[in-house]
């Protein structure tokens, strides 16, 4: 047997790699804060996100942890997933523009989307997960020799996002706003909420680092502006979009 080298410790007892004082839980920390800061309503905004944001993850996590305790799931593959999904995974609102004849109201609509990524030769880590979350969502496999496994059914994606949100560091933001995304109705928006949910992907996208987020709220607003698609009532209810 090998003997351990002594240069290396693994400071379990003196550092919390969990603990990260809040860190992962900061919706103020976005570059949208910088556009915000001179609009009161923008900043309201991202205020209310915020508090939302830290009253879900507490709320789910409470309710996380007392459901692993009945022995409903297995802490440790829970953990797996959650560290996989933060290295190797995404979680993505994606924004596209509706056809002109689908009946759609608004100019874009949104997609979330929670992928786990690896090379094709690991294709079966994938495989395993797609059998564990009872065959939802398709692996696509990519020319530069990568799968995805990609979940857009939000039936499957919000109750795998609050299991997994408490072992979630990097990603736990991007999981709360990602099931605040879902809490908006699917037909019927309001302007208002409409724009809302633009500004929560913004912010969402933010945290992701993505630089194939284009479609902004600020963007889809000066659309429908330069058309003259919103009314003077409709102008003053989304002075919060930056």
């Amino acid at each position: 047997m090998t003997k351990h080298n002594k240069t290396f410790q693994f400071s379990q007892k003196t550092v919390n790699i969990f603990d990260l004082q809040g860190k992962d839980l900061d919706f103020l920390e976005t570059p949208i804060m910088e556009s915000a800061k001179n609009n009161k309503e923008a900043l309201a905004f991202m205020d209310d996100l915020a508090r939302k944001g830290v009253d879900l993850v507490n709320t789910v996590i409470k309710f996380t942890k007392q459901t692993i305790e009945e022995g409903e799931y297995d802490q440790v593959q829970l953990s797996y997933l959650a560290g996989f999904l933060d290295s190797d995974g995404t979680i993505n609102v994606s924004t596209s523009r509706t056809a002109k004849k689908a009946g759609y109201r608004f100019p874009f609509k949104a997609q979330l989307t929670v992928s786990f990524i690896q090379k094709d030769r690991r294709k079966e880590f994938l495989e395993a997960f797609k059998e564990c979350f009872g065959g939802a969502g398709n692996i696509r496999q990519m020319k530069s020799g990568v799968c995805e496994y990609n979940i857009t059914d939000e039936q499957v994606i919000v109750p795998l996002l609050k299991l997994l949100l408490p072992y979630l560091r990097v990603k736990k933001r991007q999981a709360a706003l990602a099931i605040l995304f879902t809490e908006f109705p699917k037909k019927l928006l309001s302007v208002s909420d409409y724009f809302l949910r633009a500004m929560l992907v913004d912010v969402l996208c933010s945290y992701n680092d993505s630089k194939n987020h284009q479609n902004t709220a600020k963007k889809i607003k000066d659309e429908l502006v330069k058309a003259n698609l919103l009314s003077a009532e409709d102008l003053e209810l989304t002075r919060f979009v930056v």
